[in-house]
């Protein structure tokens, strides 16, 4: 009898585990949101690179050359963002995290005049 009792515990535990996904459909992944941002200057020129972060997390994600970035597992919810390019002020931008896809309004980024007269100088490669 100790095969029935253990087909048995079987049993109970796949209709346990049918139970609990069909009254608990969605996955945490699902509960995840990607944000789709653009980072621009105040002329409305791509900022690159940039860099966006979601505070709080580990989601942090680099610009393309067009400005355009994708944070992909974004959890549900209110969130912000801190935002910075090379040679301009960070901005934080608050948003809330719903649905499967959000695009943002372009995050405009103000420059700062310090980087204006900076001047980078370094040794020729194998100099």
């Amino acid at each position: 009898m100790k095969p029935l009792a253990t087909n048995g515990r079987l049993q109970l535990y796949l209709s346990g585990t049918l139970l609990l996904a069909v009254l608990c459909p969605r996955s945490t992944h699902a509960q995840a949101t990607t944000v789709l941002a653009t980072v621009r200057d105040s002329t409305g020129a791509p900022v690159f690179p940039s860099r966006i972060e979601v505070i709080g997390t580990v989601i942090t994600e680099r610009g393309d050359s067009l400005g355009r970035v994708v944070l992909r597992g974004v959890p549900r919810g209110l969130h912000q963002l801190a935002v910075r390019g090379i040679g301009f002020f960070q901005r934080i931008v608050s948003f809330e995290a719903r649905g499967d896809t959000l695009r943002l309004p372009a995050i405009i980024l103000r420059r700062n005049p310090i980087f204006d007269s900076l001047n980078i100088v370094a040794p020729r490669k194998g100099s």
